[in-house]
């Protein structure tokens, strides 16, 4: 990808939260928002594993802001608008232009969960990129098995339509995973140009 693809508008903000790319200041409080997460997150996100190193949350950061550079992902921090404090991650990930389609995915810590942050953030990502960048399709998808990401797709307005098989990596097993859509009718954004 080059630099003069569209891109990502750099902050969506709601009632309660603000969504921004991971500065290299974040470092530390992302480190400890993923080990107070480590049970939750060594279940449904292969990156994490035992002994996970705070250079690693470095790399990954880094890593962000030169995807975001190149227009090829869009990971942001999930941030409390009041207080600053991080409370998760969300994005825009695998873009596959020519089919103009992108995943979104999300997570919050763990001590935050069930408090709708997930919901609230997904709800004001999706029509954001989809406003922003030539995609016609965002699509969540989760593991048959992680029903509280299902519940966050399906209160984001997100549509289920199949079951694929083996779609997702378990850390040790293929597993089926639930689709979900959500697109540029669904916000009334006429579609992209050709």
């Amino acid at each position: 990808m080059t630099a003069d693809l569209p891109k990502l508008r750099p902050q969506i903000t709601t009632a309660r939260l603000l969504l921004r790319p991971f500065a290299l200041s974040d470092e530390a409080a992302l480190f400890a928002a993923i080990n107070a997460s480590s049970e939750a997150l060594l279940r449904w996100m292969i990156w994490f594993h035992d002994g996970y190193q705070i250079s690693e949350t470095r790399d990954f950061i880094q890593r962000g802001l030169d995807q975001w550079q190149r227009g090829e992902e869009f990971p942001l921090g999930i941030f409390d608008r009041q207080t600053g404090a991080l409370l998760g991650g969300t994005g825009i990930n695998t873009l596959d232009r020519l089919n103009r389609r992108a995943n979104l995915g999300y997570w919050v810590r763990s001590d935050v969960a069930r408090r709708g942050i997930a919901t609230e953030a997904a709800r004001a990502l999706a029509p954001a990129v989809l406003e922003d960048l030539p995609l016609e399709r965002l699509e969540i998808v989760a593991a048959v098995t992680n029903v509280a990401s299902q519940r966050v797709a399906e209160k984001a307005g997100a549509v289920r339509e199949s079951i694929a098989r083996q779609r997702v990596w378990l850390r040790t097993h293929a597993a089926d995973a639930v689709i979900y859509s959500i697109t540029r009718a669904d916000y009334g954004l006429p579609p992209t140009l050709a």
